[in-house]
């Protein structure tokens, strides 16, 4: 009785991967997955659009002699033995991470990437690490102005001068400095368009700011705002 049962488990396992196949395929986000072994064994279409690489140039090849990644710190990730591959086989969690990847045209995309193990069998051809990533690419440039905009300002180099800002002021900032405008924080904040260019105009003569993006690097200089975490508002929808 064990073997016929260890058969229809067998066969379970397996179709339930076949679909977890098919929805990864037409997933809205990019996908990759690979084998224990390393070698892509699915592309679907929203990765094949945003990096180029068309699934016959993809398939079958080792994830990293495809891929050319590195992290914040211009560390390479995609590599023979990379700590996630080491991860998964020890069955550990992944945990997310922006990673930038190299398109076939050369061009570079920052990504937020997410990482499902699913193992569909005792095998490492049955060992699936799954990828899913979107891009990021525009919110990283707007992080890196930003943070260009606080160096210009002495972002840390002297204390703070400026009047304290009241608590929906600090709200404002904090919206503006995720990018949105006047119209979206007062629908944020429930308040009229015209309350909410009078705070703005507020904390910036406190900040003694020109302009708002001004106002945003004053704030990271005096320590208002944390120098990174910007620009999330795209996470909350």
């Amino acid at each position: 009785m064990g073997r016929p049962r260890g058969a229809l488990e067998s066969r379970q396992v397996w179709g339930a991967a076949q679909v977890l196949r098919e929805a990864l395929e037409h997933a809205g986000e990019a996908v990759m997955v690979m084998d224990g072994r390393q070698r892509v064994v699915l592309w679907n279409e929203v990765a094949e659009r945003l990096l180029g690489w068309r699934k016959d140039e993809v398939l079958g090849r080792p994830c990293h002699r495809v891929m050319t990644g590195h992290d914040r710190d211009g560390h390479l990730v995609c590599c023979p033995g990379c700590p996630e591959m080491v991860m998964a086989r020890a069955n550990e969690p992944i945990p997310p991470r922006e990673v930038c990847f190299r398109c076939r045209d050369g061009r570079y995309v920052w990504v937020s990437q997410s990482t499902l193990v699913v193992r569909v069998g005792p095998g490492e051809d049955e060992l699936w690490v799954v990828h899913m990533f979107r891009d990021i690419t525009n919110q990283r440039r707007v992080e890196e102005l930003v943070d260009l905009l606080a160096q210009r300002e002495g972002y840390g180099s002297t204390p703070s001068t400026s009047q304290p800002l009241t608590r929906r002021e600090r709200e404002v900032l904090g919206m503006l400095a995720q990018g949105m405008d006047t119209q979206a924080i007062a629908g944020a904040l429930f308040l009229s368009s015209a309350t909410v260019r009078n705070h703005i105009q507020n904390l910036m003569r406190k900040l003694g700011a020109h302009t708002r993006a001004q106002a945003v690097a004053r704030a990271l200089k005096e320590g208002l705002l944390p120098p990174h975490g910007l620009m999330r508002s795209d996470q909350k929808k």
